[in-house]
């Protein structure tokens, strides 16, 4: 009776681990999508904000992104994304938000943080001239 009880709380134990595993893993994955959905959203923000003198004297070719206007519309999209996301509390926060602009791209790098779990999402978005 003794050998049947440790296996049975052995195996117990064993099956609580595994449950506990698939979740945690289950929920970084999860995470992942909506990080790089929020870097995306916010990289296509950015590229958005065309410097208007460029606009106004160049070419298609030659069109720049504002920096500090591409920056805090990223910002700003980020904020947006995390309510829109449903991750907008106090466990969920941006842990690192990088954004680079070089003439007309715009790279956006985001570090969520839920807890002890962070996932990282990456976009990247050109600024176009349309017809």
């Amino acid at each position: 009776m003794g050998i049947v009880t440790g296996l049975v709380l052995m195996f117990s134990f064993t099956f609580s681990g595994l449950v506990w595993l698939v979740r945690d893993v289950d929920r970084g994955i999860s995470m992942r999508a909506p990080a790089q959905a929020i870097a995306f959203q916010a990289a296509r923000a950015g590229a958005q904000q065309i410097d208007t003198q460029s606009l106004r004297t160049g070419t298609s070719r030659t069109l720049t992104v504002d920096p500090v206007a591409a920056e805090y519309a990223v910002r700003r999209a980020v904020e947006s994304s995390l309510r829109s996301e449903g991750l907008s509390n106090d466990i969920v926060r941006i842990d690192l938000l990088t954004v680079s602009v070089q003439a007309d791209l715009v790279e956006v790098k985001v570090v969520i943080s839920d807890g002890l779990r962070k996932v990282t999402g990456h976009g990247m978005a050109r600024s176009l001239v349309g017809p």
